[in-house]
């Protein structure tokens, strides 16, 4: 029996909020195949594969936050009509 072996490219360091943003839509994918049957998983499996795209998309808020090339959006300032009201 042969093994198979794959190239596999490894980065380190801080990569972006994209590259977490692929890895939960990863995730995802392999919830997909595992729902419509094309993966053979059993519920336990399955269940860890949803909570871990879940923690995964949860961390992309962090990915973002410390991400020096993502630019957060800037807040909205309230309107004067609501800050110079009178009651």
């Amino acid at each position: 029996m042969a093994a198979v072996v794959r190239g596999i490219q490894t980065r380190a360091g801080h990569i972006g909020y994209r590259d977490q943003l692929d890895r939960a839509r990863r995730f995802l994918e392999r919830i997909r195949r595992g729902y419509e049957g094309i993966e053979d998983m059993d519920d336990v499996e399955f269940q860890d594969m949803v909570w871990s795209f879940f923690q995964h998309c949860w961390h992309v808020k962090d990915w973002l936050h410390h991400d020096p090339w993502h630019r957060p959006p800037k807040k909205l300032q309230p309107s004067p009509w609501r800050t110079n009201r009178t009651p």
